[in-house]
Order: structure tokens, then C-alpha cells, then sequence
């Protein structure tokens, strides 16, 4: 008899049904979080990856073709991107299966147009992509305009 192909997951996921578990149906060819189940049918023909629960939202964008962090332990995230091979492993120093690790999306900074209003100091509701769509939105007869760096998820 021949051996599954996803046995060492399977026995991984009954051994800790903790484990988050992410398959890929390739049709569409994106990585989604397997929530239907309690123990998925790992079927031969998708993709299955897993990961520890705190780690999922990292891991989810890798999968995705994003860019993660995992904080080492020297009080920041100091290990670079993360990033996902081309297959799942089990070994507890795989950043995505240590329960010492953190992990986040990777963040990038972005310049953006804030409104405050004078007077009262009010902050305006909505961030702007460019100084003339926050007069726009802001007249600048009530409303001052301020340049500010805001952090995204890349």
C-alpha cells in the first residue's frame, strides 16, 4: 500500500489539533485558512501547510506571496522576512511551528495628508493620498493640512 501523501500532516494535525491548517485548491492558486472541518480530508491534489496558531496571519501572507517578520527574541524583529519553503516540516525551529517565536505581516511606511481643524484641533475623519484631495475633502479655510507617515501592510 502506498503511503499518502500528506501523512505527516495528517498525523501532525491529530497529534495537536491546534495546528492551523491552509490548503490550496490551485483553482484559484491562493492559500486559504481550512476552517470547514474539524480535521480536514487532505485531499492528494491540494496543497496543505501547517502552522502553529499564533503564527497563522503571518503565514497566511507568505503563502500569499507577502512579506512577514518574526521577532527572534532580542527585542525586535530582528530575523528579516520570513519566509515559507517549498514544504511543510514539523521541526520546532522552523519559525512557524516555534511557540518562542512572534511573528506579524511585514509593515511599510506610507506618506499620507491628514486634516485638523483649526480652532478646536479636531482631526479629520479621513486620510488623503495627496494634498489636493485633502483640501478637497478639507477646506482649507476651516481645515490646516499636515503631511504624515502612517504604516501599511505590505
Amino acid at each position: 500500500m502506498t503511503k499518502h501523501r500528506h501523512a505527516e500532516m495528517i498525523k501532525a494535525k491529530a497529534d495537536n489539533m491546534e495546528l492551523v491548517v491552509f490548503h490550496n485548491a490551485k483553482e484559484p492558486n491562493e492559500w486559504t485558512e481550512n476552517v470547514e472541518r474539524l480535521i480536514p480530508g487532505f485531499r492528494e491534489d491540494w496543497d496543505y501547510f501547517l502552522c502553529l496558531p499564533q503564527h497563522k496571519d503571518a503565514v497566511l501572507n507568505c503563502l500569499n506571496g507577502g512579506v512577514s517578520e518574526v521577532f527572534g527574541g532580542s527585542g525586535n524583529f530582528c530575523r528579516g522576512d520570513a519566509v515559507i519553503g517549498s514544504s511543510w516540516r514539523s521541526c520546532s525551529l522552523l519559525w512557524y511551528m516555534n511557540d518562542t517565536c512572534e511573528s506579524r505581516t511585514k509593515h511599510r511606511k506610507e506618506k499620507r495628508w491628514i486634516a485638523i481643524k483649526k480652532g478646536n484641533k479636531e482631526v479629520g475623519r479621513y486620510t488623503c493620498e495627496t494634498l489636493e484631495e485633502a483640501k478637497d475633502m478639507y477646506i482649507p479655510r476651516w481645515w490646516s493640512h499636515h503631511e504624515v507617515e502612517i504604516e501599511v501592510e505590505v
